[in-house]
């Protein structure tokens, strides 16, 4: 996980890795004060800033570290179930089977500034659904529909 480093011999328990949370941080508060993610992601990779296994930033990492509630100290556990171990396929578990903890001492943002951060988040999502008629990413109705055919 970009940002912290876990123990050894206890996967339970990490530490702050201070030169990638200061990342976390300045990606909060850039997309907070209304940079896009686009551009936020060009500069990072123009820093050669790399991703926990060493891979260039993208989009899709910086969405990633936005929407993970860890930033603000919550563990979420027991969130995905594994299918089929052959093929390693996942599901998400229902809610009701998730176990969350408060850890503060994993906080790399504030709660208020990973709330505002998902809100416009959310907002960017709805309009995009929007003005697209929901055929906006690969989740779409339409996709889903040839790959279902």
């Amino acid at each position: 996980m970009f940002g912290y480093r876990r123990h050894k011999n206890d996967t339970s328990h990490a530490d702050i890795v201070e030169e990638q949370a200061s990342v976390i941080r300045e990606l909060f508060e850039r997309y907070a004060s209304g940079e896009g993610i686009a551009s936020i992601t060009q500069d990072f990779i123009d820093r050669d800033i790399r991703t926990y296994r060493g891979g260039r930033m993208s989009m899709f990492a910086l969405r990633r570290y936005i929407r993970n509630p860890l930033y603000k100290g919550l563990l979420v556990m027991n969130k995905m179930k594994t299918v089929n171990v052959r093929t390693q396929e996942r599901q998400i578990n229902d809610e009701s089977l998730w176990i969350v903890r408060e850890r503060p001492d994993l906080r790399i943002v504030s709660p208020d500034l990973w709330q505002k951060c998902n809100d416009i988040m959310d907002k960017n999502q709805r309009h995009m659904q929007e003005i697209t008629k929901g055929k906006i990413g690969y989740k779409s109705a339409e996709l889903r529909k040839r790959q279902e055919g």
